[in-house]
Formats: C-alpha cells, sequence, structure tokens
C-alpha cells in the first residue's frame, strides 16, 4: 500500500472527521492534541483512527511513548486527506462574480458618500407603488415605514415631493 494509486478505491470511503483526524495527528503527533484540535473525545478519536486502520489494512500511525507518528501509508493517506480537505474549503467559498461586484459598487459609493462634506449630502426617500393587492404604497422592513416617512418629512431642511419622470 505505499503507492498512492493503492489507496483511491478506498478514499470515497473516508468521513469528513477522519480525514481531519489524519491531519491533525501529522501536525500534532499526539492523539489526545489532535482530538481537541478537531473537537472531539480522544476515545472517539481512537474509534475513528481504528475505523480507518481497519478498512485500509494497515497500521496509518506508529505508537511510541513519546508520540505518534505516520507509517508510509499514513503519508499517503494523511497527503489525500489534506488535498481533499483544502479542495473542500476552496468549494465551500467560491467567489460569485455578480454579487461580488454589487458589494465592491455599494463599498464604493459608501467611501464617496463619507468623503462628500455633510452639507452636501442628501436623504432620498422613495416610496413605490408596485402593483400589489389593494395597489400598497411603501415597502419597508418593520411595521411603521408610513410614521417613518412622515417623521423624515418633518425634518428641516429642503425638501422636494414628487414624482419621477416615466
Amino acid at each position: 500500500m505505499a503507492a498512492d494509486d493503492d489507496l483511491r478505491p478506498l478514499i470515497g470511503r473516508l468521513k469528513l472527521r477522519q480525514m481531519a483526524l489524519l491531519v491533525a495527528l501529522d501536525l500534532h503527533r499526539s492523539l489526545r492534541r489532535a482530538a481537541e484540535a478537531i473537537a472531539v473525545t480522544q476515545p472517539a478519536a481512537t474509534r475513528l483512527l481504528r475505523d480507518l486502520e481497519q478498512a485500509f489494512g494497515a497500521a496509518l500511525f506508529a505508537r511510541h511513548a513519546w508520540g505518534m507518528e505516520p507509517t508510509a501509508a499514513g503519508e499517503a493517506l494523511t497527503r489525500y486527506a489534506r488535498s481533499l480537505l483544502t479542495e473542500a474549503q476552496v468549494t465551500q467559498y467560491q467567489l460569485e462574480p455578480e454579487r461580488a461586484a454589487f458589494v465592491a459598487e455599494l463599498a464604493a459609493r459608501w467611501v464617496e458618500l463619507a468623503r462628500t462634506p455633510a452639507a452636501e449630502r442628501r436623504v432620498a426617500l422613495v416610496l413605490a407603488n408596485y402593483p400589489a393587492r389593494d395597489g400598497r404604497i411603501g415597502n419597508g422592513v418593520g411595521l411603521d415605514t408610513p410614521a417613518s416617512a412622515l417623521e423624515i418629512l418633518k425634518m428641516p431642511g429642503d425638501a422636494v415631493v414628487g414624482t419621477p419622470a416615466e
């Protein structure tokens, strides 16, 4: 089982916790510290490792008084586990270009607003009459949208009331 190709048929049987344990064992060289690193009890980590070694039919880590070290099979399997865990993390955080562009534009506008002197800033209150049941006017979060709109209109300053050009 020294060749990496020998492990491929068994890779699909790995559990995520088992992969994490392999990587943690390789890093910490201690079952107790590896168990802590992946947030499981030491008996649970022992079972995970035992199940792996039974499935692969080989010892994956040599046990010593000073800790553990991977065998040749353990090194090969740990390489796969590390690769698969890294790939899983990368695919978990794939960028969505349209959302990224929206967030970048929003951030740029907030920066532009922050640079605008307070006296030059303008607030717009937009109430839309969407074709909805009973022609309701206003969309907002919360139950006080009309009351909030009235309070904003009462604020000192210039107010323009009108409808947008069609």
